[in-house]
Formats: structure tokens, sequence, C-alpha cells
């Protein structure tokens, strides 16, 4: 196939996309749903960026039919080359990713088939995600009409974008009926915020620019972990501690521990992440945030450490295997003072720290629901068929070995497929 065709059919894809991204945007003018504003922001916002992002590769490709790769200098004279059709591909994912997350977002609002809990918990994690911005707008880190957005699907994420001023944040279904299932909203939200904000000092800079150039790779998650605890307090780091056990400690069959290593570069290790968040209590006492109810928080920050090292006792880990070595603590440290220098914790505190007293940690998951409220009414009944030869009798079970289980776990024949890879 020659060159040019070949452009062509990469054009024809773009098209593709546009015409989908116009038609939604068609649907989304003729709803009279509450979050018509935010939605049309982002199909507006996406349709611009889209082309000219999409643009720049294609165009750079036409200009030189020759030049099939793009070439990336790297150190010691090495080089990464990457074809024309994976930064084409990668440019058209880009894009496709955010047009499927506005349209699950207007579907979940707009579809009434569905039941009501649907509804009622997207309401409830848009106003938790506009609360969360609060801070940030008062700080004037990012624009005052910043607005959230939420969608359901398998799990938390949020999706930075550069075209609208919407925090666009995913939820997990879970927390249809588990409403502390939407506490990592504001965690998601300072992504956001790290990403947008051009607030600038002084010297004309912006505020973020440091963090964000720093070659610390835990920097922006540290910067969201002391973001939400800004927003949320001691809570947040009760929530985080949980979601920080459901990382496996050890897999016989590769040999890792994610849980002391790490699933990837950016994002703290496990064991250790829970220290993130009461150095930032600690931290944000000495700034003179108080909280009458709660009391002080050094002491619900050393009560924390203490429900942290119970938690990896369980494990099997010593007392304080958590302690990151010093190098590493004075990294963390100073992010976290950067951090909270930009963010004046003493001057924004939200709606969501607890006005009821509490007796120990475990207690501020039930001031968390009273603040929030229930998301859902009662689980409507829903009746599953089931074959008698597919019920299991407990009693019949027997010990399975780790490699098998194991194998059952990773499930490796139900999986997503596609021609660039699986999930």
């Amino acid at each position: 196939m020659s060159q040019e065709k070949e452009i062509q059919r990469w054009k024809v894809r773009w098209e593709s996309l546009s015409e989908v991204m116009g038609s939604l945007r068609a649907d989304i003018t003729l709803t009279d749903i509450q979050e018509k504003d935010a939605l049309q922001s982002l199909i507006n916002g996406l349709a611009l960026k889209g082309e000219e992002h999409f643009n720049v590769f294609l165009d750079g490709f036409s200009d030189n039919p020759q030049n099939g790769q793009f070439i990336i200098d790297r150190p010691q004279d090495s080089r990464v080359r990457f074809s024309k059709e994976y930064v084409l591909r990668k440019a058209l994912d880009r894009i496709a990713f955010d047009l499927d997350v506005i349209y699950l977002a207007f579907k979940q609002r707009s579809d009434k088939s569905h039941y009501n809990s649907l509804e009622e918990t997207l309401d409830l994690a848009d106003n938790l995600a506009l609360q969360a911005l609060q801070p940030a707008i008062k700080q004037n880190l990012v624009g005052p009409g910043t607005v959230a957005l939420t969608y359901l699907q398998k799990s938390f994420e949020t999706r930075v974008i550069p075209y609208a001023e919407v925090s666009l944040i995913g939820i997990p279904f879970t927390s249809v009926r588990l409403t502390e299932d939407l506490l990592a909203i504001p965690h998601e939200v300072g992504h956001y915020v790290f990403w947008n904000s051009h607030l600038k000092g002084q010297n004309g800079q912006e505020l973020l620019d440091p963090l964000r150039n720093a070659s610390f790779e835990w920097t922006e998650e540290i910067f969201a972990d002391v973001y939400g605890c800004v927003v949320a307090g001691p809570v947040m780091a009760l929530d985080f501690q949980d979601l920080q056990l459901e990382f496996a400690s050890y897999d016989p069959i590769t040999k890792t521990n994610e849980f002391e290593e790490g699933v990837d570069q950016v994002h703290p290790t496990p064991i250790l992440r829970p220290r993130i968040y009461s150095e930032t209590l600690k931290k944000m006492k000495a700034r003179g945030v108080t909280s009458t109810e709660l009391g002080n928080l050094d002491n619900i920050a050393d009560l924390l450490d203490s429900r942290w090292e119970t938690k990896l006792g369980e494990r099997g880990y010593l007392p304080q295997s958590a302690i990151p070595i010093p190098a590493l603590q004075d990294k963390i440290s100073s992010v976290i003072d950067d951090a909270l220098n930009i963010l004046e914790p003493e001057k924004a505190v939200t709606g969501f720290w607890s006005n009821q007293s509490v007796q120990n940690v475990e207690d501020l998951y039930d001031h968390f629901y009273l603040y929030a409220g229930e998301p859902h009414g009662p689980r409507p009944a829903v009746e599953i068929p089931v074959q008698a030869e597919e019920v299991v009798v407990q009693d019949d079970r027997i010990k399975i070995p780790v490699v098998e289980w194991l194998e059952e776990l990773r499930a490796d024949g139900w999986t997503t497929e596609g021609p660039h890879g699986r999930s």
C-alpha cells in the first residue's frame, strides 16, 4: 500500500471519531439533564483539541512521505524509533478514550431505564467532587467555574484533560452500595489540580511548576494524597490504609511482592503510603489546622499509625517495617511541605470534616456516612436463575494448591482482547 493510501486510512479513522463526536454533541444538546453544560464543554473541547492533536502527527507524516518513523535522541547515542502507525494509533486512542468516558457520563445520566440508585450515586459523587474542588477554587489554583463530573466504571480513575474546566472522575460500581468507596474522590481531584493549576507566584512562575518538573517519581501521587488529606482529613487516611491492603503481599509464581516493592514507579509503595497521610496530618496540625470534635491531629495520626502497624502485623510484618529510609523520607517530606505551602490547608477546611466526636479511628467511616448520606435506597429485588448443577456445596470443597487458585484468580481466558493488546 502506498504512503498516500496509508495516510488516507488514518484520515478516515479520525473522521469516524469526529462523526461520533458530532452525533454525541447533538444528543447532549437535546437533553435537559442537569450536567448538560459540563458535557457540552467536554465534547466541544475534545473535538477542537482532538483535531489539533491528531493533525500535528498526521501533517508531519504527510509532509515527509518517506519518513515512516519518529526518531527520539537518547543518552549514550542510543535511539528509539516509533513507527507512524504506532504514533497515529496512540493519538487516536487518546481521543477515543476521552470520547468513551464522555459518552459513559452522558448515557448514565440520560438513560432512564436503569434503577434510581445509579442516578443517586452519581449525584452524590458529583457533589463530593465539587466539594473537593473548593480548596483549589478558594486558593485560585483553578478557575471559579471549574466543575466536576463523575461516571461509573470498574474502579477509580481520573481523566486529566487540557481542554475543559471539568474534573472528570471514574468511580467504582461498588459505590452504589458502599458509600466509603467514594472516598478516593478528593485524591482524584488532586490530580486534576496538579495539572490544571495556573496560579502564579511573585516571580511570575506557576506555583506548581517545580512539582510538575520534579525528578522524584512519586511527586504527583504524593501531591494528590496531600490534597485528599486537606479535603477529607483523617477519614481519607483511614480509607487509604484499607486501599493499600488490597495489594497482594507476595505472588509465589511471579516472585514479586507489590505490597513492598510497588506496582509501578509513580505510585508510592503500598506498605509505606499510609505514612504519607499521617505525616500530612501532623504537618497540618503544625500549620494551625484543628478539629474540636476530632481532637489533636497529632494524636489521630499516631492512632492511624498504630492501626497500620496492627494491620501489618496481621500480614506478618514487624513493627516499624513501614518506616522509609531517611533519604526517601526526606524526599517525601519535602513534597508534602511544598504541597501544603501551595494549598494552605489552614484557610481551606471543607465540609468533609466530621463534626462528631470519635472514640477510635474506625468511627471515622460512620461519620463520613453521616456527612455524605446513603447514596441508595433499598436494594432492588433481582432473582437470578441458578441451575442445580451450578450450585457448589461448601462442605464438599477441598484445599486447592496455590498454583491452581492463582491460575483461577488470573482468569487468563476471561479478558478483554483487542488488536493492540489485552486488559
